[in-house]
């Protein structure tokens, strides 16, 4: 049983279809397989409801209607005051790992080390990506019987 929360960034190269920065090709990849991993395995994908709304004003109705029934959208810090992006994921992430591992998709990990625990890790995409492509090789060698648990062996090593 894994999370996989997008930050801010990641879900900005995702859902903004203004902003053209090359560099958000790893990040739209990286969602891509956590997406893919959902409909294989015992992988959720969870978005922080309060920075999905800054962007569904954006998203056409069918766009709209595909996220909120393929993605489960946490709004318990939507509205609350003092809580930037990075202390809503923080909150979000510590509170889902009280069931389930997590992994935050963010471009500075960092931001989450204090909550970084052996149910809860922080990468970027590109270790992402390079951990699901391990587990993949790993399950598909048959080295685990589900990629969930060649995913926690990748991910959570303890």
């Amino acid at each position: 049983m894994i999370t996989v929360i997008p930050a801010f960034s990641v879900l900005r190269a995702v859902l903004d279809i203004y902003d053209t920065n090359p560099a958000n090709e790893i990040q739209e990849q990286a969602f891509s397989f956590a997406t893919d991993l959902q409909s294989r395995s015992d992988v959720h994908v969870l978005l922080d409801g309060s920075m999905y709304r800054k962007f569904d004003g954006r998203l056409q109705q069918e766009h709209k209607v595909f996220m909120e029934k393929t993605y489960r959208i946490d709004d318990s810090v939507t509205g609350l005051t003092g809580y930037d992006h990075t202390t809503s994921l923080r909150w979000i992430a510590s509170s889902e790992s009280k069931s389930r591992r997590v992994i935050i998709l963010t471009e500075n990990p960092t931001d989450f080390s204090n909550i970084v625990c052996d149910k809860l890790k922080a990468v970027t995409a590109e270790m992402f990506i390079q951990q699901v492509k391990k587990a993949q090789l790993e399950f598909n060698t048959r080295k685990f019987s589900t990629i969930e648990d060649a995913l926690t062996a990748a991910f959570f090593p303890n």
